[in-house]
């Protein structure tokens, strides 16, 4: 609740033990591809409510012709809400925006992308989020998930799909293969404790 609006490079150099930082709503236009070079204890970042578009903002370098992995490697809980985030980006190359946070962050368990601009999920969008437990991505534009598109997550627990512009779903279908035996099925649906579809 500040007015920060840049983040430049080395902007944390002095705090490597940090483990939480909240930057969320702040004015933040321009996150610069060293800023949070240092902070290898990062556990949770929250960069919510300050109206990053990805193309330009998030984690892209200087060229604006690549989204920067980072090094957060031990991020596990990644806030990212009420921003213009999308799911695909036309860089030097096309740039799906999930997948990029699936790569960069490994071990995250949490990831929110409440009220946002994604458009779609598609089967492989969270294939590399091992690990997540709860996802929001309610308050979008999705008006399409690809079958199994959940699959992938085998200790999601919580999922909130609200206020997006979806017409069915069907539960079974997105979050397991085909041809999962059912005994595995019953499994992997008792492990829900939240599902929002409001």
């Amino acid at each position: 609740n500040n007015s920060i609006s840049e983040l430049l490079d080395q902007s944390f150099a002095n705090n490597t033990q940090l483990k939480v930082l909240n930057l969320s709503n702040n004015q933040i236009k321009l996150i610069k591809k060293q800023a949070f070079e240092k902070l290898t204890n990062l556990e949770k970042l929250d960069l919510s409510g300050n109206g990053l578009k990805s193309e330009v903002d998030l984690f892209v370098d200087e060229t604006n012709e690549d989204l920067i992995l980072m090094q957060q490697k031990n991020l596990k809980i990644l806030r990212l809400s009420n921003n213009k985030i999308k799911k695909t980006y036309k860089l030097r190359n096309t740039i799906n925006f999930i997948n990029f946070l699936g790569q960069s962050f490994p071990k995250l368990i949490e990831l929110d992308l409440y009220k946002n601009k994604l458009d779609s999920i598609g089967e492989s969008d969270f294939k590399g989020f091992t690990e997540m437990k709860k996802l929001n991505i309610g308050f979008n534009e999705i008006d399409r998930i690809s079958p199994h598109a959940f699959a992938h997550l085998t200790n999601l627990n919580d999922l909130d799909l609200s206020r997006n512009k979806l017409t069915s779903i069907n539960l079974v279908e997105l979050t397991t293969f085909a041809g999962t035996p059912e005994k595995e099925v019953k499994k992997r649906l008792i492990k829900f404790k939240n599902l929002d579809l409001s």
